[in-house]
Order: structure tokens, then C-alpha cells, then sequence
């Protein structure tokens, strides 16, 4: 611990020995956490009416999938989106897990499978 305050002294020295280096960490710091903020919690989601938003799937008695959430298989989505009159648009997205390596050890990263009809402004670019 006294190791840390050491090296957090000698750092603040080191800053307040030169000033315009100290301003310009300190501007690209604010703007690098203002632009997370924004575009994080201040900016609104990319829908025209997020309140509409629904989630579609069966809970199928003594299944877990995970999460207690609804679950649709790729077959039921598909119909969803075929037959399907009540909605604007049918997308689909399933969470998972994939193992990261390369040098070193590996990692577990979560990440996402979507639709492109998920993200309607983007799909009609294809």
C-alpha cells in the first residue's frame, strides 16, 4: 500500500511539473467520459417508439434454456416473421458465450446473435 501512494505522488509531481500535458489529459479524459455517457444513457435508443418493443417466445414446461426468459427456436422465428400481422417488424437475438484464445490464457466473452431485421435502418443498406 505505501508502494501505491508512492507511485501516486511521484505521478501528481510529474503532472504538476508539466502543466500543458496535465490540460490536455484532462480534456480528451472529460471528453472520452462525456462521449460513454452519451452515448450510453443520455442518447435514445435507436427506435422511433421503444414502448412498443415486445419480447416473443414459449416457455416450454420443465425446459430451462437459461434465464427464465421466453424461448423461440430459429423455425419459430421464421414463422413468426412469415405469418405473423400484429407487428411492424419480427427480429430475433439469443445470448452466448464463446471461448477467446491466442496468446495466453483463454477468456470467456458473452455476446450476442441478432437478426438484421433487429436493426431496420442498417438491414435495408444490404
Amino acid at each position: 500500500m505505501t508502494n501505491l501512494w508512492q507511485d501516486i505522488r511521484y505521478a501528481m509531481r510529474q503532472l504538476r511539473k508539466s502543466p500543458g500535458f496535465t490540460l490536455a489529459f484532462g480534456i480528451g479524459a472529460t471528453a472520452a467520459i462525456f462521449s460513454i455517457v452519451e452515448g450510453v444513457l443520455l442518447r435514445p435508443l435507436p427506435f422511433s417508439d421503444p414502448a412498443r418493443l415486445v419480447v416473443l417466445g414459449d416457455n416450454i414446461e420443465g425446459a430451462d434454456f437459461g434465464g427464465g426468459m421466453p424461448y423461440a427456436t430459429s423455425t419459430e422465428i421464421a414463422q413468426y416473421t412469415r405469418n405473423t400481422r400484429s407487428f411492424s417488424s419480427v427480429g430475433a437475438y439469443r445470448q452466448t458465450g464463446y471461448e477467446l484464445s491466442g496468446t495466453g490464457e483463454p477468456t470467456q466473452i458473452g455476446a450476442s446473435r441478432l437478426t438484421a431485421s433487429i436493426f431496420p435502418r442498417w438491414a435495408s443498406r444490404r
